[in-house]
């Protein structure tokens, strides 16, 4: 995000900073801490407005507590913030599908597609899409991509199997 790129003293303070702040939200998230998370990830936020993880995370707690407009709000900010990272895009499309909001949704899982093409979560949450709108045989070969990536997958192939059915 360009502060990694600079070299001077004041951006090698920041760079540890940032990654301890982050860190500790991290650590909080998994001790269960919601609250404390939420209030690192937000300091993050304050020492780098654009960092897209603490974007991620905080997006993850607010789809966590119900509370998905937040929740897509920061998942939009965090794919321009930084744009060749998947998981900004997946976690829009899964909280866009959650919503309804199927073309969005797959607009974002195929621009996660396109930034990775072992993207095994943005492939099964398109097919998913395509499935409820009746694209069956998008449908097919989106779960048959996951199934590259994921040979063993239970979903991918009980909902190829499904949307063969339909074809």
């Amino acid at each position: 995000y360009g502060l990694q790129k600079r070299a001077g003293a004041a951006d090698t303070y920041l760079r540890r900073a940032l990654n301890r702040v982050y860190a500790d939200g991290l650590s909080l998230l998994d001790q269960g801490d919601e609250e404390g998370a939420a209030a690192a990830f937000e300091h993050t936020l304050e020492l780098f407005p654009r960092h897209p993880l603490a974007l991620v995370r905080l997006g993850e707690i607010a789809r966590k507590n119900d509370r998905q407009e937040e929740a897509a709000s920061f998942f939009e900010k965090a794919t321009p913030a930084n744009p060749n990272h998947s998981e900004g895009f997946v976690r829009l499309g899964s909280l866009h599908a959650e919503m309804g909001r199927d073309s969005e949704a797959a607009a974002a899982y195929r621009r996660a597609i396109e930034l990775n093409a072992n993207a095994y979560d943005a492939y099964v949450g398109l097919a998913e899409v395509l499935s409820r709108t009746g694209n069956w045989a998008g449908a097919v070969a989106e779960y048959g991509k996951a199934l590259l990536v994921n040979p063993e997958s239970a979903v991918a192939k009980a909902g190829l199997e499904r949307a063969r059915k339909q074809l």
